[in-house]
């Protein structure tokens, strides 16, 4: 298990993977990126949390996943983007994935 997973503490052994739960809202998928587009925020929020009102086990497994995975995942590309900030490709390539992830290879097409 990766460092950078080791603050969620024991949320991670009752975390069930997003795929089984994705397979089910499989006619939601397609909506979730023009979701993403809808202001203001609150209210985009307030929609997410409908999911636990609704009595559909998979999209609150899937929510749950997605609340817990997107903190890790937004500081993993925040400290990725400060190491480029500071030192370029060189920065990315001396850390922890020593330049081989996705984010890495994203940045050098910029």
């Amino acid at each position: 298990m990766s460092k950078s997973f080791l603050h969620l503490g024991g949320s991670l052994a009752n975390l069930n993977t997003p795929s089984p739960a994705a397979s089910k809202l499989f006619f939601l998928l397609p909506f979730l990126e023009s979701w993403r587009k809808i202001e203001p925020v609150w209210f985009r929020r307030g929609m997410a949390n409908l999911a636990y009102a609704l009595p559909w086990p998979a999209l609150r497994t899937f929510k749950n996943a997605v609340d817990t995975m997107h903190p890790v995942c937004a500081q993993v590309f925040y400290d990725k983007k400060a190491a480029f900030d500071e030192g370029g490709i060189a920065a990315l390539a001396n850390s922890a994935s020593g330049g081989r992830d996705l984010t890495t290879l994203l940045s050098g097409f910029s």
